[in-house]
This record gives structure tokens, sequence and C-alpha cells, in this order.
């Protein structure tokens, strides 16, 4: 796919934005293993409280605000994991990129 989207966008002419959609390409497969790792436990977890809570106390505003909190307090922590991910990955490719530059400039090469 990157190279399809790299050859449509060939008037910059880099190597540089090919490479940028294949980090991209593995950085969205591995979040999304992550993030479907996350959301199947907190599926359980959320079912898990509600049937607890729902058995113990026998009301069920009770049992679903347990549910809830556990739900919420999940999509939080798979929100967090996610953006840290893809603000670690854009911050080692600038990186990578800005050090290439700076070794290109040193050289006289680029």
């Amino acid at each position: 796919m990157a190279v399809v989207i790299y050859l449509a966008v060939d008037q910059f002419k880099s190597c540089y934005s090919a490479m940028s959609f294949l980090v991209g390409a593995f950085t969205s497969i591995g979040s999304g293993y992550i993030a479907m790792k996350i959301a199947t436990k907190s599926n359980f977890r959320t079912t898990y409280m509600a049937y607890k809570n729902m058995e113990e106390t026998n009301d069920s505003r009770i049992a679903m605000a347990a549910a809830f909190r556990t739900a919420y307090s999940s999509g939080v922590a798979m929100g967090f994991v996610l953006v840290s991910i893809a603000l670690a990955v854009l911050v080692i490719l600038i990186l990578v990129y800005f050090y290439i530059k700076c070794e290109g400039d040193a050289t006289g090469d680029m």
C-alpha cells in the first residue's frame, strides 16, 4: 500500500515519504493488535463486573454503574496506550530523519 501511495504522490520523489508510509502501516497493524487485546480483556472485565455486582446487590443500577466505571477506565487506558505508541513512533521517525539530514549535510551529500 505504501508503494502505491508513494507512486501516486510522485512529486516528492523521495524515499522518505515511502518509508514514512511503511512505518505508519506497521504502526497501525501493531496498534490494532494491541487495541483488540485490550478491548477483549476489558469487555470480559466489564461483563464480569456487571454480573458480580448484580448477584451481590440485586440492584441493576449499582451493577451498571460498576460496569460503566470498568469500561470507562479500560477505554481511557487503551486510548493512552495507542496515543503514546503513535507519538513515540513519530518522534523516533523525526529523529532518524533529522540524523540522516545532519549526516548528509556534514558529508556534503543530499
